[in-house]
């Protein structure tokens, strides 16, 4: 009676219901106590200039769809929360198709072993939490995947399934280049599970990869138009390095993005989820290497051809498909068990996965709640999202400095740092101080341009304002041209990076 009630729909959906709102109430609560992210406020002021015209220039970045998607949202007012939940439902829609793919092959022990990892994974928890293309491509790779296993693995072949499947994997190419390195995965599960001829598993492969290259084509010939490439950054990474015969760094990056898994989620939690997907797949091959393919291709591929050096955050658009497939092993692994042993270990499996949610994911989100800088986060993370020029942190209070500092009146500044964007969205638009943001990542926008530039502005502006960073790309003794009056600074957490506010006179 038990196991009739489990395999209902309704039971199924109701569970997934109930993993839904744990994954994005999880995630919502005190969604703004990391400010916003460099990234992040590009992909604002992308999602601005879009709405003035300016459709395809970012295309040469390699991630196109984020500011398209965030662009009804109007994140330009209450950016942090806008954005941020914007990418968080896309999360969801990745959730929710990396748990439909466990439920398939593995049934409901699957699926709630996979759900209760990617609802409580301190690594998917973190990242989830920022509005980055890797959002995007978390939710569109994990949907591609599902749909790839419903246009292949069936008992006859299904046309509009496969072309289906085909546009959301040009869908998942949008939202960021690298999901090319996935392109070979139709094959892999057609090797792995199709139980058709050849020759029909030909016709499906063929009929999938020219609808990718007829959905794909049109817009490639739109960005030649403008002589953009899209792939700009991967060809460069593979044109300036010898990427396909450099081993030591294949081996470099996959020991750092598994120093990352391990920060996180345990040292010994996670060997422990490799082991129960390495003996899944010694007892069902085919399943777990389908099952596997797309996390462990994806992150193998990314660490081959990606660059000699991989961010952190490039690690969770694999995690949920991998979660899935550690269910699925899970549930094999169950079921062996029953056969050789009368017994199932499914309560050992779940109770093993609730100690490590209360022994190390809980704490690891009351932290990130009260303090994340405080937090259990790899070292390139911290510097990255908290320490660096590259964060938000310090910018909030700067900015409530600047509103009380200048009122409603007339006053201009200059913000000669690289989250000057970020400040920007942080004053609002009801702040009467007129932001100027010299774009100092260009050599020619650094202390020349400046030297030449604050001048003249000072003579016009009788309240002109300039924010530095004192480990920026323009410091302060490069400045000759006009007396700097220091007013405040804002160390960031560890002081490695300190905002500086000054008034400037001719």
């Amino acid at each position: 009676m038990r196991s009739e009630l489990l395999n209902r729909p309704r039971f199924f959906l109701l569970i997934a219901a109930c993993g839904m709102l744990a994954y994005f109430g999880l995630r919502l609560t005190r969604l703004d106590a990391i400010p916003l992210f460099i990234d992040e406020a590009i992909a604002i002021e992308r999602s601005e200039h879009i709405a003035d015209g300016v459709y395809l220039q970012h295309g040469r970045t390699g991630k196109f769809s984020l500011p398209y998607f965030l662009l009804p949202f109007q994140p330009r007012v209450n950016a942090v929360w806008v954005a941020r939940i914007s990418a968080l439902l896309l999360c969801c829609l990745g959730y929710a198709s990396a748990a439909a793919i466990a439920c398939r092959y593995g049934g409901w022990q699957a699926g709630l072993l996979a759900a209760l990892l990617m609802i409580f994974s301190p690594t998917l928890f973190f990242f989830d939490r920022f509005a980055l293309a890797d959002s995007t491509l978390h939710a569109a790779l994990s949907l591609w995947t599902w749909s790839l296993f419903h246009a292949l693995d069936r008992p006859r072949p299904n046309p509009a399934m496969a072309v289906l499947s085909s546009l959301l994997y040009v869908l998942a190419l949008l939202a960021k280049a690298s999901a090319l390195f996935l392109l070979p995965l139709p094959v892999v599960i057609a090797w792995s599970r199709l139980r058709w001829g050849f020759h029909d598993r030909l016709k499906m492969l063929a009929l999938s990869y020219a609808t990718i290259a007829a959905a794909w084509l049109p817009f490639a010939l739109l960005l030649a138009t403008r002589q953009i490439n899209y792939f700009a950054k991967s060809d460069q990474v593979l044109t300036a390095t010898e990427a396909l015969f450099d081993f030591s760094r294949l081996a470099q990056n996959l020991r750092s993005l598994l120093a990352v898994a391990s920060t996180y989620d345990g040292r010994i939690w996670f060997f422990a989820l490799l082991s129960v997907a390495a003996l899944g797949t010694l007892l069902r091959p085919r399943l777990l290497v389908s099952a596997l393919a797309g996390a462990i291709g994806y992150i193998f591929a990314l660490s081959w051809l990606g660059g000699a050096a991989l961010f952190s955050r490039y690690l969770a658009p694999a995690l949920p498909l991998f979660f899935a497939a550690v269910g699925i092993a899970a549930a094999v692994l169950c079921s062996a068990s029953q056969r050789r042993f009368k017994r199932e270990p499914f309560l050992l499996f779940l109770g093993a996965t609730l100690l490590w949610i209360a022994a190390a994911s809980l704490p690891f989100v009351q932290q990130i709640y009260r303090d994340p800088s405080a937090a259990r986060l790899y070292d390139g993370d911290r510097n990255e999202y908290i320490g660096r020029n590259s964060a938000g942190s310090g910018i909030p209070v700067l900015a409530d400095y600047l509103r009380g500092l200048t009122g409603e009146s007339e006053a201009v500044i200059e913000g000669a740092i690289v989250g000057c964007y970020t400040l920007k969205l942080y004053l609002g638009l009801e702040s009467g101080a007129a932001l100027q943001c010299p774009n100092v990542l260009a050599g020619e926008r650094r202390a020349k341009y400046l030297n030449a530039h604050l001048p003249q502005e000072a003579e016009i502006h009788d309240r002109y304002y300039l924010v530095l960073e004192s480990d920026g790309l323009v410091k302060r003794g490069e400045l000759t041209t006009v007396e700097l009056t220091l007013l405040a600074e804002f160390p960031r957490p560890g002081e490695a990076s300190i905002l500086q506010l000054y008034a400037v006179n001719a």
